[in-house]
């Protein structure tokens, strides 16, 4: 179901898309800011994030009240039974991708895609599944707008953190930032999803770089 209106506590209120299963009930907000290109423009994009969040405190309070859940649901044609909520901002962009604001885990809507329609991560080094299974399962959303879900942790696992400095008027000034070790990324691939495909001289050959960088 998609940009259903309710009212909740004399307060409005729209989610943008609903999915029910037997056992689940998913919010999901979806915002499609541009691509910041400034400071200004990133906090812009920050907007977008903390109403999406405030929209979705507000719809898990509603759905949490029996009172409310079971007419609403009734008008959808669903049955009323115990569910477990889960919520998610879904982003144009990957910004704030892997980010939790309230609670609630960002996810941006390529990867989305990904993991309800093929499940497959897409490199020019290989391919792996993400699927539990050979076929989608909802245990795979549930993992990937979880806390802990893999695919981020092995992206976050392989940023490699590096320091720039100026010097102006005496004072030392240190900026951190980080970097994506591909090769890192493909062995915390390797541990935590199945290897579809893999062009081992490519892998080699990173392999055999980041090993002369280091001698």
């Amino acid at each position: 179901f998609t940009n259903k209106k309710f009212k909740y506590n004399n307060r409005n209120g729209e989610i943008d898309v609903i999915l029910i299963t037997d056992d689940s009930l998913y919010l999901f907000e979806c915002k499609a800011p541009l691509e910041p290109t400034s400071n200004f423009e990133l906090r812009s994009t920050n907007d977008h994030i903390c109403k999406a969040a405030n929209q979705l405190t507000y719809s898990s309070q509603a759905f949490a009240d029996e009172e409310f859940r079971k007419p609403f649901l009734k008008c959808l044609g669903v049955e009323e039974k115990a569910r477990t909520v889960y919520t998610c901002i879904v982003m144009g962009n990957r910004i704030f991708n892997g980010y939790m604001a309230l609670s609630h885990p960002i996810r941006y809507i390529g990867e989305l895609d990904m993991i309800v329609n093929n499940g497959i991560i897409r490199s020019n080094i290989g391919e792996w599944s993400c699927w539990k299974n050979s076929s989608f399962c909802e245990k795979d959303l549930i993992d990937f707008i979880s806390p802990d879900d893999k695919l981020h942790r092995a992206n976050f696992d392989a940023m490699v953190e590096y320091k720039e400095y100026m010097h102006i008027k005496g004072k030392k000034i240190e900026l951190s930032s980080y970097i994506f070790d591909t090769y890192q990324a493909v062995l915390n691939y390797d541990k935590c999803f199945s290897i579809v495909s893999r062009d081992e001289e490519k892998f080699n050959s990173i392999k055999q770089n980041i090993e002369n960088s280091r001698s």
